[in-house]
């Protein structure tokens, strides 16, 4: 168990998610977006295998429940359909797919806290630029 941390006001765990609980990762994420932008539960596992360092859970401190996620993937400087499905290493770019968070903990600083505490902390170790590729309603 890593340390507990204060997420927005949740006392809250963060580490890299386990393969076990990607099942409630992908309930989440389908209950957070419309159907045709949620990430599917391969997509899901594809990111957590291949870029590790930049999928993050968050966890209620004392129950260890689910609170949130960010992930994403590394891509070259082009942006296209099929950069965004893989994941380069190397890439300059950081692409965050995914943030999510449950919806009882909304409104309270979880995701920006998540996404600071983990994809900008050590995933922009190199040079990136943001890009915005879409927006939920």
């Amino acid at each position: 168990m890593g340390s507990i941390i204060i997420l927005g006001n949740i006392p809250a765990v963060v580490r890299t998610p386990t393969v076990a609980e990607l099942d409630a990762i992908a309930a989440l994420e389908r209950s957070s977006y419309a159907s045709d932008e949620a990430a599917s539960a391969a997509a899901l596992a594809h990111r957590l295998a291949v870029a590790p360092e930049l999928f993050v859970g968050a966890y209620e401190a004392k129950s260890q429940a689910l609170l949130g996620f960010v992930c994403g993937t590394r891509s070259p400087r082009q942006l296209t359909e099929e950069s965004m499905s893989g994941h380069d290493p190397d890439g300059p770019l950081v692409c965050i797919h995914s943030v999510v968070v449950r919806a009882d903990a909304r409104r309270q600083g979880v995701a920006s806290a998540l996404v600071h505490e983990r994809v900008l902390t050590e995933g922009l170790a190199v040079e990136a630029a943001p890009v915005l590729l879409g927006t939920s309603g």
